[in-house]
């Protein structure tokens, strides 16, 4: 480790990795553990008394220190992800703050707080998540074998017609659904309904989405129409998005899932005022995640308008 720079916790580090998120780098404060070790490639630093420690974190967050970095790094200094920046040139950056520690302490405190608030959002939906999860357990599992019946039995399990992507434009009517979910819009659709589609082919194999209607799905969904049954649509959503597609998937190069095995598939079917209870229950739990997710983004949204605000 004699090549390795001991950081304490409450010092600094700048990483000179660039990215999209990133584009001139990070710059971070050691805060879960008392020490750590970071490559020569770093550039370290203590705060003096003349900063508060918690502004140069919220500071560091925002974009206004990006210009001095940039006039450093200067034009094709970038290598292999990474910025050439001398450690001298770092530390002569001229960065334009209050110099008003009072007045520091009171806009860390303000920042604090909401990203305390965009946690404890965060903690929230992961809690419903898991809610979600612990109850799929309890009634899927657990019901013993009356009442299943075969997938292919209660739906027409079919793949749709692929469409190059060059003809989807996000300014176009209908959603289009792939591998990933919606994957843009296109003029047309294929379904008029909602409909269940399962990710079939590609690393998202098994991944269970619920179609809007009016909408085209691709090639890469397998779609479980259950338009000509009688069949609770939301329940069996919910019920395929807690099935272990792992067994089903075939294919040595690019991951796939085939139709056969999807109609072989035992799926429990209780009486109809059962399915349409478990269908509410979980809707109203995915409605209360969406709530709370729409909470949580413009969360972040007002952080960083604070953020390129707070900042000259």
């Amino acid at each position: 480790m004699s090549n390795y720079y001991l950081l304490h916790k409450g010092e600094f580090a700048y990483n000179k990795s660039y990215s999209g998120d990133y584009p001139w780098g990070a710059i971070k404060r050691l805060d879960r553990y008392d020490q750590g070790a970071l490559s020569s490639l770093y550039i370290c630093f203590t705060p003096t008394d003349v900063i508060d420690s918690d502004f140069l974190v919220h500071y560091f967050e925002s974009p206004k220190w990006h210009r001095e970095v940039s006039n450093i790094a200067g034009e094709g200094a970038r290598n292999h992800g990474l910025l050439n920046i001398a450690v001298p040139d770092f530390f002569n950056t001229q960065h334009c703050i209050t110099n008003n520690k009072t007045e520091q302490r009171k806009i860390a405190d303000f920042l604090n707080l909401i990203n305390e608030r965009i946690e404890t959002q965060k903690k929230v939906i992961e809690d419903l998540k898991r809610l979600k999860y612990a109850i799929s357990k309890r009634v899927f599992e657990n019901h013993g074998s009356s009442n299943s019946m075969l997938l292919g039995k209660v739906a027409d399990i079919y793949q749709p017609q692929t469409i190059p992507t060059s003809w989807l434009n996000d300014t176009l009517q209908y959603p289009v659904y792939g591998a990933n979910g919606v994957i843009g819009k296109y003029s047309e659709y294929n379904h008029e309904n909602s409909q269940i589609c399962i990710a079939c082919r590609g690393n998202t194999c098994g991944t269970v989405n619920y179609s809007e209607p009016k909408s085209w799905i691709t090639g890469n969904a397998m779609v479980i129409n259950t338009d000509k049954y009688d069949v609770n649509k939301r329940f069996l959503f919910h019920q395929l998005c807690t099935v272990n597609y792992s067994p089903l998937i075939s294919g040595s190069g690019q991951p796939q899932i085939v139709r056969t095995p999807l109609e072989k598939m035992k799926i429990w079917f209780p009486n109809e005022d059962i399915q349409e209870r478990i269908a509410t229950l979980f809707d109203t739990i995915e409605d209360r995640a969406l709530i709370e997710e729409t909470t949580l983004i413009l969360a972040e949204r007002m952080k960083q308008y604070l953020l390129s605000q707070l900042f000259i």
